[in-house]
Formats: structure tokens, C-alpha cells, sequence
């Protein structure tokens, strides 16, 4: 190592990159993960918009402890008016991405399936709003199949699909609902 990168000329020059790296990194990070508006082109945030179309912002709330992301959605008036999330699991041929929200007391509302590759005709159908709607005001322990003891009924032919549906919106449920709790 040479004089000149071990003096405080090179130390402060380091420490300089570094700075102008981490302004960079959480300039970025905070344009990714800031308050989502309703309007923008972002998949979730159009799904968030579909789930709860009185909301006019979503804040991000990140609970370190458990390492989980979900979204406070407000009105315009500033009312709070439910939770949003959006997670991702396996499918029969892929990831499914779903943003789900619940409402103040921790039901679900509604459901948006954002990506999916599933079979065309079969488990694709995971989209449709007959699938979908059997969700609304259930709590996490009832988001399983009827054949496990849920409410809710598998896609004819597509029972992989829907078990992971149910299985993604139910651990996720059971992750946000204690911190929601605690919360008060």
C-alpha cells in the first residue's frame, strides 16, 4: 500500500466514495420503497388501488423484528382504512405473486393476483374473480381448502394452484396479523 492511500488524503478520499455510494443507494431505495401513490405504473400499486379504491396512499411500514413489509392504506382524509400486503410463492409452474388487504379487523377484503404462469384453462384461473371473491372477509385460520378444513373450494383441476394461492395468502396473514395486533 502506498503512503498516499494510508494518509488522511486517502482515507478521506475513501471515505468521501463511500458517502456519495450510500446517498446513492438510499436516493434509490427510497424512490423504490416511499409512500406509494395510487397513480403510479407499479403492478402492486395498481393492485393496491383495485383492493382498496377509497385509498389514496399506501405507507410502507417495515417491521425489522420480523423482517416483513406491509402497507398502511389511508384515505385522502388521512383515515386509516386497512392493510395491504403482497407476497410470492410457488406454483405448479412458477412463482405467483398476490397483493392482498385486510381490513381493520384483520379480514381479508380482496385479492389481486399480479403474476403467475400458471396452465392456461386450468391453474391460471387462479385470476378469475369466482376464485378470487371466496376470499373476502375471511380470517387467516379459514384461508385453507375445504378439503383441509378452509372455506375456501379448489379450481376443478387446478388444486395445486389454488392450495398455493391459499397457502401465500395464509402465511402471510399469520405473519402481518400479530404485528397489526401488537400494534394496537
Amino acid at each position: 500500500m502506498s503512503k498516499n492511500a494510508a494518509g488522511p488524503i486517502g482515507i478521506i478520499g475513501r471515505l468521501t466514495v463511500t458517502l456519495l455510494i450510500s446517498v446513492t443507494i438510499l436516493t434509490v431505495y427510497s424512490n423504490a420503497v416511499g409512500n406509494m401513490g395510487v397513480s403510479g405504473g407499479d403492478p402492486v400499486a395498481k393492485a393496491f388501488s383495485k383492493i382498496f379504491p377509497a385509498a389514496s396512499e399506501f405507507k410502507p411500514v417495515f417491521d425489522e423484528k420480523n423482517n416483513t413489509l406491509y402497507y398502511e392504506a389511508y384515505t385522502a382524509e388521512g383515515a386509516l382504512i386497512g392493510y395491504a400486503f403482497s407476497q410470492t410463492g410457488r406454483g405448479m409452474w412458477g412463482d405467483i405473486q398476490i397483493a392482498g388487504g385486510l381490513d381493520l379487523n384483520f379480514k381479508l377484503i380482496g385479492l389481486s393476483v399480479i403474476k403467475q404462469s400458471e396452465t392456461p384453462g386450468l391453474g391460471a384461473r387462479i385470476v378469475e374473480p369466482q376464485f378470487l371473491d371466496q376470499f373476502k372477509g375471511l380470517a387467516a385460520e379459514d384461508v385453507k381448502l375445504e378439503k383441509y378444513g378452509g372455506k375456501v373450494d379448489a379450481i376443478s383441476g387446478a388444486s395445486i394452484s389454488s392450495k398455493a394461492v391459499t397457502e401465500i395468502i395464509r402465511s402471510e396473514m399469520k405473519r402481518i396479523t400479530p404485528m397489526l395486533e401488537a400494534k394496537g
